[in-house]
């Protein structure tokens, strides 16, 4: 469980900063 959390967590940490920064320039 642990595992999955942390890598769940890093892809939605990842896609959520990579999303945020294209918003905000764009």
């Amino acid at each position: 469980m642990v595992r999955l959390t942390n890598k769940v967590r890093s892809f939605l940490f990842g896609a959520r900063k990579r999303y945020a920064m294209r918003t905000l320039p764009g």
